[in-house]
């Protein structure tokens, strides 16, 4: 039996050989913390636009006011509408754009798709930005903001690219560790993510919050062009003789058809049947988080609590 000494020894070493070297684990944790920080800052901004375009400001500035309840329902049914529209606007592109993305980083190399998620928040920051800044910005602008994040990958594809790349630069034996760190990234960005925009909202302003969304996206380019190397590609294409052919090979339809084929393909020890319902679950799962998210700031925000947004940047 080893000695205790040996052993704590052992377990260091293991550890550092899980943590080091570190590669895409703050491209994630920077991700997460843009994301759940601008998050409840959106929802006010819809439903402050959706105010804005209906009512004057004494309405929208005494919106919980008795006298003003009829108001304020209306505003409640078309923030949730809107609301609904974004996560549309988000979800249905980057399902596509995901699955392309993942199989471009087998084909392509696993750099590059790695920069495509966080340029979609640098472009919707933007729009959310002159919505924000400009009360003529209509509401209708968060469905461009949300359709470019989406067609980019968004928080999905986010997922994706960090998970390749890892499992391309890890060994067999050390995969489970390192997905475990990689995955308290992601924890640790969500859980930080409420209070930096809490902290930032308060102090500065809706605006200011979106300011530092992009600013956190730019951080996460910056990292990846600079400090991320890239991995050679495990099935790379032909070469291409021209700019069509490099397109026809980008956006060829095979790319969601191996995709599929790779889920439902047959595996040793009915791990097919495994693959299947882990997917099931992960859409259980992320169906019931978005729907609560979203009617839970408008529950909040109606009687009898009516939180400030401040305030609600650390609940959500």
């Amino acid at each position: 039996m080893a000695p205790p000494a040996a052993a704590a020894a052992g377990r260091l070493g293991a550890a550092r050989r899980a943590l080091l070297p570190v590669t895409v684990e703050p491209v994630l944790f920077l991700f997460m913390v843009g994301s759940y920080m601008q998050y409840t800052a959106l929802q006010s901004l819809i439903y402050a636009k959706v105010c804005q375009e209906r009512y004057s400001s004494y309405v929208c500035d005494t919106l919980d006011l008795a006298e003003h309840k009829p108001q304020e329902d209306e505003v409640q049914d078309q923030s949730s509408y809107w609301m609904l529209l974004s996560n549309v606007a988000l979800a249905v592109p980057s399902v596509i754009s995901g699955i392309y993305i993942g199989t471009w980083s087998d084909v392509f190399g696993r750099k590059v798709p790695l920069l495509l998620p966080p340029l979609g928040q640098i472009l919707s920051a933007l729009v959310f930005m002159v919505m924000s800044a400009y009360r003529a910005a209509p509401v209708d602008l968060v469905i461009l903001a949300s359709g470019v994040a989406g067609a980019l990958g968004g928080f999905a594809g986010m997922i994706l690219v960090v998970m390749s790349y890892l499992s391309a630069v890890t060994a067999t034996g050390a995969r489970t560790a390192r997905v475990g760190v990689l995955e308290a990234m992601s924890l640790l960005g969500g859980f930080i993510g409420p209070f930096v925009g809490s902290l930032v909202f308060e102090q500065a302003g809706r605006t200011w919050t979106f300011c530092a969304l992009l600013i956190i996206n730019v951080a996460i380019v910056l990292y990846v062009v600079l400090l991320v190397r890239e991995v050679p590609p495990p099935c790379p294409p032909p070469a291409a003789d021209s700019l069509c052919e490099t397109l026809t090979q980008l956006f060829s339809l095979r790319h969601l058809l191996d995709a599929i084929l790779t889920s439902v393909r047959s595996r040793e020890g009915r791990r097919r049947r495994y693959i299947l319902m882990l997917l099931a679950s992960s859409f259980v799962i992320m169906l019931n988080s978005s729907g609560e998210n979203d009617v839970t700031y408008l529950y909040i925000k109606d009687a009898p609590l009516q939180l400030a947004d401040s305030a609600l940047q650390c609940l959500l």
